[in-house]
């Protein structure tokens, strides 16, 4: 500052040295600057090695004060967003067991630790006394974000089965990437580690739109939101390189648009994630679904017709109410196998456990029981009713047929029914059943057994 021909002032302030004027986190340098009374004239230069955002502005006390509590609201929701989306995802890790999350925040939290430092906050606040960190921890910090995003992308997209060329590539280029800043910075070459860094977090920017366009094309419905997500996150970066290096004029909002990107892009992520865990775990219930069917016919099979089962023979149990066993046996069924072939064979169990199937009502379950023999149980029905159903299903049953070469052939089938009494156990219930079918199948077949006063019928 020139007045009336005094010397002018100096004040010197930058990450180099810690015991020169510190930032206010967020704001960048601030000189407290008194103007004496009358007219003067002030002069800026500056000079810095790294890049300056502009414009140097000139401040009254309130209005820099007002500056601070709108940056504070400002940092303080960026922050809280991002950290939510952290804890967010690392329990969903715990939980869950899935490296996507883990990874997921690992990033998010990367890119934050990078945030802090870019914004003066970590200076201001943490590392106030080691300048030489500073000078380095945004570079390094962008290449980690890039290595733990390429980590998070080849996990997500599941590279090692779909592309497991690209999850070589990522993992050689994160190595090659890490090695060479770190090096950089271990000679203290700073203008080699600021080419390195850059240069990483471009081609790291444009690898991972090459993987969502990847993934697009071979119809990954998580990948368009992976695209779209990294797109946002890089329209960001770009702004806020222009805004600081060149191209654009100076704007908060350009200054800050990598971490807004950023925050859209977690969304989008989140999103990803989410859309891929209800793909998984859809996946996971047909796949145990599909385990405790029969293959061959659709009807549950002996392991399932337990479990479901089970927890209704012990309320039938609890509270005294009639519960049924039937068991179905196919007569002569090897001899369809060995004149007719198997495949007739497996046409003939599928016709059966049609009929058996739409005979049951939706408490009830039928199962396939082993070979051709099968099992219905049904609850709120006592012997009378479940002979009744057993008669009516033996008919239904000999009155099929199935169409092609081998129309009109006989199928007929044999039953034994049980009803809860004395029996201790399901098994024991099961084993009443089985002995009811033996009576039946030793009386001549296509017949019905059960308890003694009605097995007349």
């Amino acid at each position: 500052m020139v007045q009336a021909g005094q010397t002018p002032r100096k004040w010197q302030a930058g990450d180099a040295d810690a015991a020169l004027q510190h930032p206010l986190p967020g704001l960048g340098y601030v000189f407290d600057v008194s103007f004496p009374p009358g007219p003067g004239e002030l002069y800026l230069r500056v000079e810095t090695p790294d890049p300056l955002t502009l414009p140097v502005r000139l401040l009254s006390r309130d209005e820099l004060d007002s500056l601070q509590r709108l940056y504070a609201y400002g940092y303080g929701l960026l922050y809280g967003f991002l950290f939510a989306l952290i804890v967010y995802n690392a329990m969903l890790y715990l939980g869950l067991r899935e490296r996507s999350y883990l990874d997921y925040s690992l990033y998010l939290g990367s890119f934050v630790l990078l945030n802090f430092a870019y914004t003066g906050h970590g200076y201001g606040l943490i590392w106030s006394d080691f300048p030489l960190f500073q000078e380095y921890v945004i570079l390094l910090m962008m290449v980690i974000v890039g290595c733990l995003g390429l980590r998070f992308a080849s996990g997500f997209l599941n590279l090692r089965q779909h592309a497991p060329p690209l999850l070589r590539f990522a993992n050689a280029f994160s190595l090659a990437g890490l090695s060479v800043v770190v090096l950089a910075m271990l000679l203290r070459q700073q203008a080699v580690a600021a080419i390195v860094a850059f240069v990483f977090i471009l081609l790291f920017s444009l690898a991972m739109v090459w993987l969502g366009l990847v993934s697009v094309q071979h119809g990954r419905v998580a990948g368009r939101y992976f695209l779209v997500a990294v797109l946002m996150s890089m329209i960001g970066a770009t702004v806020s390189a222009l805004t600081v290096w060149v191209g654009l004029p100076y704007t908060q909002v350009g200054f800050h648009a990598a971490g807004w990107g950023v925050v859209a892009e977690g969304l989008l992520l989140a999103l990803a994630l989410a859309y891929q865990m209800r793909q998984v775990q859809r996946k996971r219930i047909i796949a145990e679904q599909l385990a405790r069917l029969d293959p061959l016919t659709g009807l549950f099979n002996r392991r399932a017709f337990l479990d479901r089962a089970g927890p209704v023979w012990s309320t039938s149990q609890r509270n005294l109410r009639p519960l049924s066993v039937v068991m179905c046996d196919l007569d002569h069924f090897k001899s369809i196998n060995d004149k007719h072939g198997h495949e007739m064979g497996d046409s003939v169990l599928v016709a059966v456990s049609r009929v058996l199937a739409e005979a049951c009502r939706s408490g009830d379950v039928v199962a396939r029981w082993g070979g051709e023999e099968f099992i219905l149980f049904l609850p709120e029905t006592d012997a009378v009713q479940a002979m009744q159903l057993a008669e009516r299903l033996r008919g239904e049953i000999g009155q099929l047929e199935l169409a092609g070469e081998n129309r009109g052939l006989a199928i007929s089938a044999s039953f034994g029914v049980a009803t809860r009494d004395q029996q201790k156990s399901l098994d024991a219930l099961i084993g009443e059943a089985d002995k009811w079918l033996y009576e039946a199948k030793r009386a001549g077949r296509d017949r019905v057994r059960g308890m003694p006063a009605i097995a007349t019928i």
